[in-house]
């Protein structure tokens, strides 16, 4: 990429005139410095390098409130995946898949189950957060969840039961097996045991019929 300076573009009739160098040599360094940051007013397409303190502002004009997820996300991941799919989740909202994308963009592996599905009350739901361990799990975080669902659910479904599951790694102490196996064949020498005969019969039979006519004369 060539960069000009301002001189560059100045016509030759007035290029050698002192004032007008003069003037230029003064904005010359401003307007570069200038064009140096005009990359930052292209926000969107440059979202993976944008800082945390504006994606939040981002999460904010593009109304993805505490409710909606801001206050549930704990890393700026989580908070860049809300901003780049802020107008997929609003346009879902009211449906299912709008819960189960939003639990998707918050790393939680999460389950809903209809009434019909598990023998509850007509219009009710269950929700079970199957994995929960990264960011823990305290009474906010709890409310949190169940403002989230009250906020992405459609407005004739009821919250029936909402169960979160931590799960706990451990390290395993190192595991040693061995097998040994044998085997023992036996080989006897060749016996006949058995004999086997086989008798064909051949049947024929065959006939012979002789008839005589004999024709008068009247």
């Amino acid at each position: 990429m060539v960069s000009a300076g301002l001189k560059d573009l100045i016509p030759g009739s007035i290029a050698e005139d002192p004032q007008v160098e003069a003037a230029v040599l003064a904005l010359d360094g401003q307007l570069a410095d200038i064009n140096s940051h005009l990359i930052q007013t292209i926000i969107l397409p440059r979202i993976d390098e944008l800082s945390e303190a504006i994606l939040d502002l981002l999460l904010w004009e593009f109304h993805i409130t505490l409710d909606e997820g801001a206050g549930v996300a704990v890393s700026v991941e989580e908070k860049r995946d809300l901003v780049r799919r802020a107008v997929e989740i609003h346009r879902l909202k009211g449906t299912k898949a709008a819960l189960l994308r939003i639990f998707e963009m918050l790393s939680m592996c999460g389950v809903i189950s209809e009434w019909y599905e598990y023998g509850g009350e007509p219009y009710k739901f269950k929700v079970e957060i199957l994995e929960l361990s990264e960011r823990g799990l305290d009474e906010q975080t709890y409310v949190l969840l169940e403002r989230l669902i009250d906020e992405y659910k459609n407005v004739r479904s009821w919250l029936d039961e909402l169960n979160v599951y931590l799960t706990v790694r451990g390290v395993v102490p190192k595991v040693a097996m061995a097998s040994l196996f044998g085997e023992e064949i036996t080989v006897y020498p060749y016996n006949v045991t058995e004999v086997e005969s086989a008798v064909f019969w051949r049947w024929g039979i065959g006939a012979q019929v002789v008839e005589t006519v004999t024709v008068y004369p009247l």
